[in-house]
């Protein structure tokens, strides 16, 4: 592994050395004449030269007060991240092939990492925002950052800088791979030529979201094993095994990717499988599979491969309420017991509905929000007519799963307007009481001032009583990011729930729904038990 690890960094040292303009090589470390060892860059210049990152102006000058041109930052980026090969061209007019910079803007166009100035330009020569290096740099090391962050033009300094602190993440990213399409499978799907092990050896993990390119496209999806790890019509990298041998595919679940990317066309035979691919793009085809963002499927994937029981007997350290995920919400600025949520009081699919009916009776739940299901397919539900829940003023909507979606907020805005016009406690329920519940129930937490980590407890609850998921595991932890703290920043849009307005988010996110104001103070009146 050492005698791997050192071939690699000579190779890269050799093909850095190879891009230096002549004399460069000279500085060692820091040592520049224009760095002082007490600014509070010097540690960066000192590991971006020992680094082979940047070796300054000339052999003596690192000009840390100077713009970081545009053809810098994305070297500095390049070569932090071990100069990893990519194959295309810059398409972009004002991008010399034969310059010091060609090699990582081929890669960063590869990733989709640095925008043009415009539509025709890469402007070597303009000035990078800050912003935009940072973003740049969260892409690469698979976080999210937005790239107006600051607008001000980076020095060659706070470049380094932005790097250094992010040199750890650097150090662990693993390196784009290129493979080729082996064939195409019955389905559609593209058989790789790498195996399992080499993908998850070269620093891949289940959970991973992957930037893959093919035939000129450039698409996001995560790296599963099973095709339900994503939701019908999503892609993703299948890597798994059968009783022959390991794959490696790229697939849609319940579709056809050669088909849907126009690779290929099929056409049946009479002859042996009784099929035929014919290519309709230059085969063999190159594929590239590169980091789009570490870890950023894995709550969604351990969520998909967690398992549960629908037998009361399996639970016996819940209680009934416990196991029918039914509890009151309590965080800061509802009222004790005014607001509910649970799986679902009637329909008996989950083996929960019993619990959380005679659970919704003993709360004094007057009130219900049914995301579920619609007015007309309640009385369809076994004993229904005989429930608790069929003396309750009751709303359903059959809401979908994204709340960006126009359907899922007019939904929305009508339940809510029955909620304020009608007294609690309230209950809230979809099926199992975990995803649509869960946003509907995080959004007014957070309208009535919860805290992120109130918020994030409250959600975190459901995987304890389906799935036994405790504080402190790393099923837990990653469940904590890639969804809720993923689904919630995805609409506030901020990279830090800790710091954001959630209440302010939570008021815009309603207008946007379409929920009149008097509505959302009449809500915050009925939660606060006024």
């Amino acid at each position: 592994m050492h005698c791997k690890k050192l071939f690699a960094a000579l190779l890269a040292l050799c093909l850095m050395m190879r891009l230096l303009p002549a004399g460069a090589a000279a500085a060692e470390g820091a040592g520049f004449a224009d760095v002082d060892a007490a600014a509070p860059y010097a540690a960066a210049v000192d590991w971006a030269a020992a680094q082979r990152v940047t070796l300054g102006v000339d052999a003596a000058h690192f000009a840390p007060d100077a713009p970081c041109t545009r053809a810098q930052a994305v070297t500095f980026l390049w070569r932090a991240a071990g100069c990893p090969a990519a194959p295309d061209a810059p398409d972009d007019a004002d991008a010399d092939a034969e310059a010091y910079y060609a090699p990582a803007l081929r890669w960063a166009a590869a990733l989709q990492l640095l925008p043009g100035a415009d539509d025709a330009r890469f402007a070597p020569e303009e000035g990078l925002t800050t912003g935009l290096l940072r973003a740049m740099l969260a892409a690469l090391c698979g976080e999210h950052c937005t790239a107006d962050a600051d607008g001000a033009v980076c020095t060659r300094a706070a470049a380094v800088e932005l790097l250094y602190d992010a040199r750890g993440a650097l150090a662990a990213l693993p390196a784009p791979i290129e493979t080729t399409v082996a064939e195409i499978m019955k389905y559609g799907n593209l058989e790789l030529d790498i195996s399992v092990a080499e993908l998850l050896g070269r620093g891949y993990a289940y959970g991973d979201v992957l930037r893959v390119t093919v035939a000129g496209q450039t698409l996001e999806m995560p790296l599963g094993s099973e095709y339900s790890d994503v939701d019908s019509g999503a892609m993703l990298c299948r890597a798994y095994h059968d009783e022959t041998k390991d794959h490696v595919s790229l697939a849609i679940n319940m579709g056809d990717f050669a088909t849907a990317l126009d690779l290929a066309e099929k056409t049946l035979t009479e002859e042996y499988p009784g099929f035929r691919w014919d290519w309709k793009v230059p085969a063999p085809l190159t594929v590239t599979i590169a980091m789009a963002q570490r870890g950023g499927y894995a709550g969604q994937y351990l969520v998909r491969h967690l398992t549960h029981s629908n037998d009361r007997a399996d639970y016996p350290a819940l209680t009934d309420a416990e196991f029918a995920n039914f509890r009151a919400v309590a965080v800061t600025g509802i009222a004790p017991g005014m607001l509910c949520r649970s799986s679902s009081p009637v329909d008996p699919a989950l083996g929960r509905s019993a619990f959380a009916d005679r659970a919704l009776d003993a709360a004094g739940v007057r009130t219900i929000l049914n995301l579920a299901d619609n007015d007309s397919s309640l009385h369809l539900f076994e004993g229904y007519d005989a429930s608790a829940y069929s003396r309750r003023d009751v709303i359903a909507r059959t809401f979908g799963m994204d709340p960006a979606e126009d359907s899922f907020k007019a939904a929305l805005a009508e339940e809510l307007e029955f909620m304020a016009a009608h007294p609690g406690p309230y209950l809230i329920h979809c099926k199992e009481g975990k995803d649509r519940t869960g946003f509907v129930c995080a959004l007014l937490e957070c309208l009535m001032g919860a805290s992120a980590d109130e918020v994030i407890g409250d959600y975190m609850l459901t995987y304890r009583n389906f799935y036994g998921v405790q504080p402190g595991s790393a099923a837990y932890d990653a469940i904590v990011r890639g969804g809720i703290t993923a689904m919630l920043s995805a609409h506030p849009e901020t990279d830090d729930l800790y710091s954001a307005d959630l209440a302010g988010w939570a008021e815009d996110y309603l207008r946007s729904a379409g929920v009149p104001d008097e509505t959302v103070a009449a809500l915050k009146l009925r939660l606060s038990g006024a």
